[in-house]
């Protein structure tokens, strides 16, 4: 009888493969048009080398399964 809502599935999009290890974002989404806006901006989580070894593994097994990153992380909540 209790409910769950997990908070941003997709990692705030880093889960989807759109960011690129030291490549500052670009583009019409959230850190594209501000890599400095919010608490989890894009520099901190760059630096970060666990970042980029999660980042790693959903890509490998969204190969290896021919789906998409973000299918692999929503799936990865959901379980």
């Amino acid at each position: 009888g209790m409910g769950l809502l997990p908070w941003s599935p997709l990692g705030g999009g880093w889960l989807t493969g759109k960011y690129k290890r030291d490549e500052m974002p670009r583009g019409a989404t959230r850190l594209g048009e501000n890599p400095n806006r919010g608490g989890e901006s894009y520099a901190p989580r760059n630096a970060m080398e666990r970042t980029w070894a999660i980042i790693a593994v959903v890509e490998e097994i969204a190969k290896a399964h021919g789906v998409s990153m973000a299918q692999v992380a929503l799936g990865w909540t959901a379980a």
